[in-house]
């Protein structure tokens, strides 16, 4: 299976529509922000943001997620993770600091790794 690169939108950030449905590994080379789903691995080499409606069943690296949605895989983030409110994730997660808002759910084991903050 192929690796999907996505283009950058106005020179920084990529963005897939909710409704958008893709079943493959994704590579970004900027931000991305998600409100479909991704059925495969995520590499977002700048700040991921996922909507409400979106979901990843998949792992994610990433340089800093903030999170609305559904993630089933494991999360390694250089930086920072924040877990919104309605944020649900299934699996582990690697990053130098997580924020969980009231009412999201975090299922899995937690990893705080030396870094930039």
């Amino acid at each position: 299976m192929e690796t999907l690169k996505l283009p950058v939108v106005g020179g920084d950030r990529c963005i897939l529509a909710q409704g958008t449905i893709i079943d493959g590994k994704i590579k970004v080379g900027a931000d991305l922000r998600l409100e479909g789903e991704v059925k495969g691995n995520i590499d977002c080499s700048g700040k991921l943001v996922m909507s409400k409606s979106a979901i990843i069943l998949g792992d994610v690296t990433c340089n800093e997620l903030v999170c609305e949605g559904k993630i089933t895989g494991s999360i390694k983030s250089k930086q920072g993770i924040v877990l919104q409110s309605t944020a649900q994730i299934n699996g582990d997660v690697e990053c130098t600091h997580l924020q969980i808002d009231n009412g999201a759910s975090f299922n899995g084991r937690c990893t705080m790794l030396k870094g930039a903050k």
